[in-house]
C-alpha cells in the first residue's frame, strides 16, 4: 500500500493454479485358454473391458482494489485413458463369442479471472483440457511390451491402439446361428465442454482515466485424440453365423450415438474509462484413428 495526499492506494493480485490428471487402463483377456467340447455344445463366450472416467473442474480467481488489480486464473485436465479385451492363443468351441473394449471420457472445465479496480486492470482465464490414449501395459509373454502395435495387426494404421479388441492366434469354433454370432467392437467416446472468461472492470474517475490500463483475455485449448482398433488376426474361424468386426469412435446410449465432440466457448469482457484492449482465444482439435481389420486369418 502507498500512502498520498488524497487517500490510500493499493494493488491486488489473485490468482489461482487448477491441475487435474486421470490415468486409467482397463483389460479383459482370455490367453492360452480351451473353452467348449463337444460338437453343437459350448457356452456363449464374453470377454468385456469397459471403463469411464470423468473431470469435473471449476476454478477462479477475483482481485478488487482501490488503485490496480489483477487477477489470473490457469486450469489443466487430463485424461488418458485405455481398454483392451483380447482373445489370444486360444481354442473356443460355443455358441457366440463377444470381445468388446469400451472407454468414455468426459472433461467440463470452467475458468474464470475477475478484476475490479480505480487503477490498472487486467484478467485472464486460460484452460487446456487433453483427453487421450493411455498405453496399455503388457499381457502374457506374447504380447509386444512396448503395446499393441497396430501396424502388425493393419499394415495401413499408425500408432499403437488404446482401445482395442482383438482375436489373434486364435481357432475359434461357433454354432450359434445368429445375427452376430461372433461379434468384436472396440469403441469410445470423449467429451470436452470448456469456458474461459475474463472480466475487468475500471471504476476510476474520469480525472486520470486516460493513464489508466483496462486489459481482459481469455484462451482455451482442446484437444481429442484416440486409437481404436478391432482385429482379427492369425486365425482360423468357422460360424454357423454372422461375423462383426467393428472399431468406432462414438458409443450408443439407446438410440443416441455418442461420439467425440467439443464445445469451447471463450470470452472477455473490459469496461474502462481509459485505454481498454480485450482478447479471446479457442483452439479446438479431435485427432481420432479408427480401424478395423481380418488379416491372415481363415474364415
Amino acid at each position: 500500500n502507498k500512502d498520498n495526499t488524497t487517500g490510500q492506494k493499493s494493488t491486488s493480485v489473485g490468482g489461482v493454479l487448477s491441475v487435474n490428471v486421470i490415468h486409467a487402463t482397463s483389460d479383459a483377456y482370455m490367453s492360452h485358454v480351451t473353452v467348449g467340447g463337444k460338437t453343437n455344445q459350448g457356452p456363449d463366450v464374453s470377454v468385456t473391458s469397459l471403463s469411464k472416467q470423468q473431470i469435473l473442474a471449476i476454478a477462479g480467481a477475483a482481485a478488487a482494489a482501490q488503485g490496480d488489480a489483477y487477477a489470473v486464473t490457469v486450469a489443466v485436465n487430463v485424461i488418458s485413458a485405455g481398454a483392451r479385451a483380447a482373445v489370444d492363443y486360444s481354442t473356443i468351441k460355443g455358441k457366440t463369442l463377444a470381445v468388446h473394449a469400451g472407454n468414455e471420457s468426459s472433461i467440463l472445465s470452467i475458468a474464470g479471472g475477475v478484476s475490479v479496480s480505480t487503477g490498472n486492470n487486467a484478467a485472464a482465464a486460460i484452460a487446456a483440457n487433453v483427453i487421450a490414449g493411455a498405453k496399455l501395459p503388457a499381457v502374457g509373454a506374447d504380447t509386444d511390451p512396448s503395446n499393441i502395435d497396430i501396424q502388425k495387426v493393419l499394415p495401413t494404421g499408425t500408432g499403437n491402439l488404446d482401445v482395442t479388441a482383438s482375436v489373434s492366434h486364435s481357432t475359434i469354433t461357433l454354432y450359434g446361428d445368429t445375427e452376430k454370432c461372433m461379434s468384436v467392437l472396440a469403441e469410445t467416446s470423449s467429451a470436452i465442454l470448456s469456458i474461459a472468461a475474463g472480466v475487468s472492470v475500471s471504476t476510476g474517475s474520469e480525472q486520470g482515466a486516460a493513464d489508466k490500463r483496462n486489459l481482459a483475455g481469455a484462451a482455451t485449448v482442446n484437444v481429442i485424440a484416440r486409437n481404436v482398433g478391432a482385429t482379427v488376426s492369425d486365425s482360423v474361424l468357422t460360424t454357423a453365423g454372422k461375423v462383426s468386426i467393428v472399431a468406432r469412435d462414438y458409443i450408443m446410449d439407446g438410440s443416441t450415438q455418442k461420439g467425440s465432440r467439443i464445445l469451447a466457448i471463450a470470452g472477455q469482457v473490459g469496461v474502462s474509462k481509459g485505454k481498454q484492449a480485450g482478447a479471446a482465444l479457442g483452439v479446438n482439435v479431435i485427432a481420432n484413428s479408427v480401424q478395423a481389420g481380418l488379416v491372415d486369418s481363415d474364415l
